[in-house]
This record gives structure tokens, C-alpha cells and sequence, in this order.
């Protein structure tokens, strides 16, 4: 995840989905994102409230259960970062967070994972990232050591019918 956030500009607004104690969250915030964090685990998020206190850091949490409750479509961020979270159901409605031109960064284990934790329902099959997310263009979909890492761009709409001259 890194390497990929090496090749962004940061300054704009990142979310850590599923972001818990901020692991991800501190990176971005020390990079000079405007970081926000959204976890449904309240110790979680005290934790990481105490972690970005001692860091000097600004990142602004939020408690919200996306499972049940779905993603919230109330704001847009150039960057969303989920990693070792899964829930295929919020797949499809990613793209929706991210502005035009916004990118994702997807990260987790697949079934190749050595060990036994994570439990098996909460790894991938491999391949099942390589075809992308709706709504989405993939920059980069990889896999390796039982993990599957997705880079994925949104792209611009079409113009609408009608927008296009023809000379």
C-alpha cells in the first residue's frame, strides 16, 4: 500500500474505511492528507483518538456500522483505504465515496493465506479482485503471499448524449 500512496499527491481528504485503531489513518495524516476514519469498534476509535493526540496529528473519526447500516454516500474523498476488511456487499457502492478521480486502495487476505487467521469467510478467492469494482478503473490488481492488493481509479462519466459535437 505504500508504494501506491508514494505515487499520489497527497492534500486532499482520505478515508480509512474500517480503519480501527488508525494503523493506515496515522500514515496518511503524517503524509499531509486530511484524514478522516470510519469504524464501527468504539474502543477502536479511542484508541486511535489517543494515538493521533500523542502523534500531534488531525484525523477525524467517525463510529458507524457499514455492514449494517450501509455506506454513508454524505461525503467524497480523493483517497479511500480499505484494508483487511470484508464485506463484498459494499463493493458496489465504493465508486460512490470517491470523487472524479479519486482512488482506492484495497488490501486483503486471500484464501492462500498462510495460517489460520484470519477465519476462511474473511479472505478472498484468488482472482476475485483481478476483474475490478463497479464504478471503478483498475490501475493495478496483484496478488502475491496470500494477498490481494486492488489500485483502482474513478474515472470521469461519459458525456452525456447530446454533449458531443461532431465537425
Amino acid at each position: 500500500m505504500l508504494r501506491i500512496l508514494a505515487g499520489l499527491t497527497p492534500g486532499g481528504r482520505a478515508l480509512d474505511l474500517a480503519g480501527g485503531t488508525g494503523r493506515h489513518a496515522l500514515v496518511l495524516a503524517r503524509e499531509g492528507w486530511e484524514t478522516h476514519v470510519w469504524d464501527v469498534s468504539p474502543v477502536g476509535l479511542g484508541i486511535l483518538d489517543r494515538r493521533v493526540q500523542a502523534a500531534g496529528l488531525a484525523v477525524q473519526s467517525r463510529q458507524i456500522d457499514v455492514v449494517l447500516d450501509g455506506l454513508p454516500l454524505d461525503a467524497e474523498f480523493e483517497l479511500v483505504v480499505l484494508v483487511n476488511f470484508l464485506h463484498r456487499p459494499l463493493w458496489t457502492d465504493l465508486h460512490q465515496l470517491l470523487v472524479t478521480g479519486g482512488d482506492l486502495i484495497l488490501s486483503v487476505p486471500t484464501d492462500d493465506w498462510p495460517g489460520e487467521r484470519p477465519p476462511t469467510r474473511f479472505r478472498i478467492r484468488p482472482g476475485e479482485l483481478s476483474a475490478g469494482l463497479p464504478g471503478l478503473e483498475t490501475v493495478l490488481a496483484e496478488e502475491e503471499a496470500g494477498r490481494a492488493l486492488l489500485h483502482a481509479r474513478k474515472a470521469a462519466p461519459p458525456p452525456a448524449h447530446g454533449d458531443s459535437q461532431s465537425y
